[in-house]
């Protein structure tokens, strides 16, 4: 296993190996498929696991009135908050939207580290700040921004974490349906596609099946007030 911060440091394999030589062959390996629920709202906390592969929604509420809080990408932590205060059942539930795999380090090795090792409980502030940024930002857009610029920034934000192709456009696996995309964005579903195919129109996107080819992300950037 071998995941990055974003600054560059290695996160968990390496954290373990530098302060209790733990082996990466003693932290569980678990592939998933589109759809498994990974971690369920309520449920025991099974201990701190990152994404090392595919994508996935955290999500509050049952499955009938679900809020979608946001997308987890590889190197995240699915849910950090029981480490962080001492709680027994997970906070969240996580759902992948793509296929993929992750690793976990069991609660009782987790509370060890945080208590022992500063290296990881830097890890752990920092997996804790990124999920405390995105709900803020969550709040932030349902309360200032209308549904055009939460679709356009959402997109914006797809954008930032992929690479684009040779002729320069970027490509943005619709791996979450439109029923997630709604509850994400605090929205219909119906008026998720009619914002998608406004974006169309405009040449900003291009629409094509199970995916958006993002043509125009100067424009896209503009709509999504990050300039």
């Amino acid at each position: 296993m071998q995941v990055k911060s974003p600054n560059g440091e290695s996160t968990i394999d390496t954290l373990l190996a530098d302060t209790v030589a733990l082996p990466c062959a003693d932290l569980e390996r678990r592939p998933f498929e589109r759809g498994d629920v990974l971690i369920r709202e309520g449920d025991e906390w099974p201990g701190l696991e990152l994404l090392a592969a595919g994508r996935a929604v955290l999500v509050r509420g049952c499955h009938a009135h679900e809020q979608v809080l946001g997308v987890l990408h590889r190197g995240d932590a699915l849910d950090v908050a029981p480490l962080v205060l001492a709680a027994e059942r997970c906070w969240f539930t996580v759902r992948a939207v793509e296929p993929g795999y992750l690793y976990r380090l069991s609660a009782e090795q987790a509370c060890c580290l945080a208590a022992q090792s500063p290296a990881f409980q830097r890890f752990i502030g920092r997996a804790l700040a990124a999920q405390l940024g995105r709900l803020a930002q969550l709040v932030h857009d349902l309360a200032f921004k209308d549904v055009a610029e939460r679709v356009s920034s959402w997109l914006y934000d797809e954008v930032a974490v992929l690479q684009p192709v040779p002729n320069g456009e970027v490509v943005v696996p619709r791996d979450l349906s439109l029923r997630e995309l709604a509850s994400l964005l605090g929205t219909a579903r119906e008026v998720v596609s009619r914002t998608l195919s406004r974006l169309a129109r405009s040449g900003v996107i291009r629409l094509e099946p199970g995916r958006i080819v993002v043509t125009d992300r100067t424009q896209l950037e503009a709509l999504a007030h990050r300039t």
